[in-house]
């Protein structure tokens, strides 16, 4: 059980961005309730949010919470969808 649980872990989105992930085994998010909270979580914190970037800087800036979003690629699902499913998850 522990075992289930840390893979649920890992792959939830937090730890490791599952766009990264190998398509063999990149299924395993979809399994994952965290990644579905992780992803209504973000969504709620990000969307709307304007950062300032300074052009001097050499890294990336991303100058909106949407672009950290699509960046990450957690608009797949909305906050009300994500919920749904751990709703599912958790009847089953």
């Amino acid at each position: 059980m522990q075992l289930i649980l840390s893979v649920y872990v890992i792959f939830g989105g937090a730890l490791v961005n599952p766009s990264y992930v190998t398509p063999l085994i990149s299924w395993v998010k979809y399994l994952s309730f965290n990644y579905y909270t992780y992803m209504a979580a973000m969504q709620n914190e990000m969307k709307g949010l304007v950062f300032k970037c300074s052009t001097d800087s050499g890294t990336g800036c991303y100058p909106t919470g949407e672009s950290v979003l699509e960046s990450y690629n957690l608009t797949k699902f909305s906050i009300a969808q994500c919920i749904g499913i751990n709703l599912g998850m958790a009847v089953e």
